[in-house]
């Protein structure tokens, strides 16, 4: 399990830092945080959907059907989607919560990031600077950490316009189709049925363009239904033959 690092001169200076050669750290996340700025995009190769953290909706892409099995990572590490969300183009490196709850560079170390000496990429210029290469991931952590935050702004205003619902999902199973509960989608007949001073509302806070992206994103199920079956290898049966599953969301509410 990686470990979180909070970057420090007194921690960092004499250690060194390598990038993955492929994705094998994302094969666990079934669940990936999205930025408003990234959606239109993402929406054309991965299904997006809500998770509801502390009763606000947090915009995800939906990587997978069971716990920490992501289907989107090949055994081979390579990454199988067409789109690669912003969060994994700056690994190992992420903005967390610290001890004193402030927000800080940190380095997800996997057993092979960090390394204590020379042998990978420095983590300061030898002014004490930030390192040219890791002030521009954390640049770009920072400006992902405005797009989640304009990307959960807009899903409150879905969410109490009372567009986002609760989402009934079916999806593969060893035994027989099975119920994936927990996700939450923008529900078309609602967001049809909005009277037109709640629609000009939506329109003008900005909200419209992440509704669409969702929905217009619904069809890549299908694409991940596909990789299922492709890894297991077993034909879909007919009929609810398994109990319902829930994602666990726990882990993404930092």
């Amino acid at each position: 399990m990686a470990t979180l690092s909070p970057i420090a001169p007194e921690t960092h200076s004499t250690k060194t830092w390598r990038g993955p050669v492929d994705h094998r750290f994302a094969a666990n996340d079934v669940l990936i945080p999205i930025g408003m700025s990234e959606a239109p995009r993402a929406a054309l190769h991965l299904p997006l959907g809500f998770a509801l953290i502390n009763a606000a909706p947090k915009l995800v892409a939906i990587a997978g059907f069971e716990q920490r099995q992501s289907l989107l990572v090949g055994n081979d590490g390579g990454w199988l989607a067409g789109y690669l969300p912003q969060q994994y183009r700056c690994f190992p490196f992420v903005v967390a919560s610290v001890e004193d709850g402030s927000r800080a560079l940190c380095l997800l170390d996997d057993g092979v990031s960090l390394i204590d000496g020379p042998g990978g990429a420095p983590f300061f210029a030898i002014d004490g600077s930030l390192d040219p290469k890791v002030k521009e991931v954390l640049d770009l952590l920072v400006g992902f950490e405005r797009d989640k935050a304009a990307a959960d702004h807009f899903s409150k205003a879905l969410y109490d316009a009372g567009v986002i619902r609760p989402w009934e999902l079916t999806i593969p199973g060893p035994s027989g189709p099975r119920k994936l509960e927990g996700l939450h989608h923008v529900n078309e007949a609602a967001f049809d049925a909005l009277e037109d001073e709640a629609f000009l509302s939506l329109r003008k806070a900005g909200a419209l363009n992440l509704a669409y992206s969702q929905m217009i994103s619904t069809q890549n199920l299908l694409r991940l239904t596909e990789l299922w079956r492709a890894r297991h290898a077993t034909p879909l049966r007919s009929g609810l033959g398994a109990p319902a599953m829930e994602l666990d969301f726990s882990g993404m509410g930092g």
